[in-house]
């Protein structure tokens, strides 16, 4: 939303800022790592809610697996402050993104209503994390030079206005995944669950196919 003040940069110059998608796009990163300062709260929550503290389930050891919440929570939360709201390849991608959590939170919570009943994805560890993260820088990179016309013209790839908005989602992603694993360490507090791999999957893919053409047509 932080975008639209950049209508005012006639009467303000230094708003002119926010129209650079690298500027907003590390400010979406920063805002997706602070979000994460409220982890400990937030997985003592969980805990509650799952109803682990005082009878803690023996296949996680009282582990809270809902929380890909709290990256969801950071993704959509850092990218609708950051990100265009008028550019519709952030809507594509946050509705798909949101869709599959939501899939991934009912499997998540069949898991504690009827353990043992549903299990659609593993848990993720900071491996899958880390691979996360190096795929957004990748297909953020390459959304941000399809979306640049001298960009996208320099490296002989299809310019296709619009996408560089992506590279901000993606900032997002990258920041909240950071904040994932600095929350979890040294001992895993809380696993990503179903909400967080569903979601998380479909966005890098969502992504991907969007930047597929520039590549393939380049």
């Amino acid at each position: 939303m932080l975008y639209l003040l950049s209508a005012f940069s006639d009467v303000i110059g230094p708003l002119n800022v926010l129209r650079c998608i690298t500027f907003r796009t590390a400010g979406a990163i920063i805002t997706a790592l602070i979000l994460f300062f409220f982890a400990p709260r937030i997985i003592r929550c969980l805990r509650i809610a799952e109803g682990k503290r005082q009878q803690p389930m023996p296949a996680d050891g009282g582990t809270p697996t809902t929380g890909g919440l709290m990256i969801l929570c950071g993704i959509v939360g850092s990218t609708l402050l950051w990100a265009n709201p008028a550019n519709r390849y952030v809507w594509i991608v946050l509705g798909t993104t949101f869709t599959f959590g939501a899939l991934g939170f009912c499997d998540d919570y069949l898991k504690v209503a009827k353990p043992g009943r549903s299990n659609i994805t593993g848990r993720f560890d900071g491996l899958a994390i880390v691979l996360v993260i190096v795929m957004a820088l990748s297909v953020g990179f390459i959304s941000y030079l399809s979306g640049n016309s001298f960009l996208a013209k320099y490296v002989n790839i299809q310019y296709m206005p619009g996408t560089g908005e992506l590279a901000v989602l993606c900032g997002s992603v990258i920041g909240a995944t950071l904040g994932f694993i600095w929350s979890n360490t040294p001992r895993a507090p809380i696993f990503l669950g179903s909400a967080g791999s569903l979601a998380l999957g479909a966005l890098i893919g969502t992504i991907a196919v969007t930047t597929l053409p520039p590549l393939m047509n380049g």
